[in-house]
């Protein structure tokens, strides 16, 4: 995995572009869940123009700990990781003879 943390004398604008660049390298297997009310979550919806997609939970929590988000996360785990299983190309399978 490539590091992202931010080496000294970087600018927040070339962290947020590597971020993106990494998020991108994954294209559209990628499902990005967002807190709707949290700031980090609305700067990076509003900049973000990759091949991920993106799900948005209604609350303020961006690590989703509340317990009234469990359920809400759960779900929302559960579909992307049915969507990203099931958009994978299937596995070619040869016997050898």
């Amino acid at each position: 995995m490539a590091r992202l943390s931010r080496p000294s004398g970087e600018v927040e604008g070339d962290l947020a572009s590597r971020v993106c660049g990494a998020i991108d390298g994954w294209a559209d297997r990628v499902v990005i869940l967002l807190a709707t009310g949290d700031a980090t979550a609305q700067v990076f919806a509003a900049r973000y123009r990759g091949a991920a997609r993106i799900v948005r939970l209604a609350t303020g929590s961006h690590s989703f700990a509340g317990s009234a988000n469990a359920a809400e996360l759960e779900a929302a785990v559960r579909e992307a990781i049915a969507c990203t299983h099931d958009a994978q190309p299937p596995t070619s399978h040869h016997s050898s003879s």
